[in-house]
């Protein structure tokens, strides 16, 4: 089991400083973990980045220590705080991807509304909607009416 070196870096700055110590030859870990967040509150839109697991720490080989550095290129100063053990880095970097639910309802299953002013109509799913789904429903005039209905308002119809 090995001994990396862990250093302080300005937060936002973790990936920039590895990839500086990179190039001068310094072999660096930076453990990232992928997450999934909104863009804005206005929107449901979700984007996925790579973000620091150890926030505002660089690791490297203990033989590259240095006790305070400074990257002019990045105008950073970093600063030796401690060690780990490569181990308890590994166990940080290595995150299993998390499950996505498989979809209740499929294209044209048959559902029964169970709450809201449809109650107790029958539609058809024609496509799942952000977190809804769209449904077919056939009102009093006839004509079929496309409307999007939560998870938790509908049910399937036994067939």
């Amino acid at each position: 089991m090995s001994i990396l070196t862990a250093y302080a870096v300005p937060p936002q700055k973790e990936r920039k400083v590895c990839a500086e110590l990179s190039n001068m030859g310094i072999p660096t870990r930076c453990p990232t973990q992928t997450i999934e967040r909104r863009r804005s509150h206005h929107t449901k839109r979700t984007v996925r980045l790579e973000v620091p697991v150890a926030r505002g720490y660089v690791f490297t080989d203990p033989r590259h220590a240095y006790e305070r550095h400074t990257l002019d290129r990045i105008g950073v100063t970093i600063r030796r705080v401690g060690d780990a053990r490569s181990a308890d880095i590994d166990r940080l970097e290595v995150q299993p991807e998390p499950e996505t639910p498989a979809d209740t309802f499929a294209p044209g299953d048959v559902v029964l509304i169970t709450d809201g002013p449809f109650k107790d109509h029958q539609g058809t799913i024609d496509r799942k909607r952000g977190e809804g789904y769209i449904v077919i429903v056939n009102l009093i005039s006839g004509k079929p009416c496309p409307i999007t209905f939560a998870e938790s308002y509908l049910t399937k119809e036994p067939q």
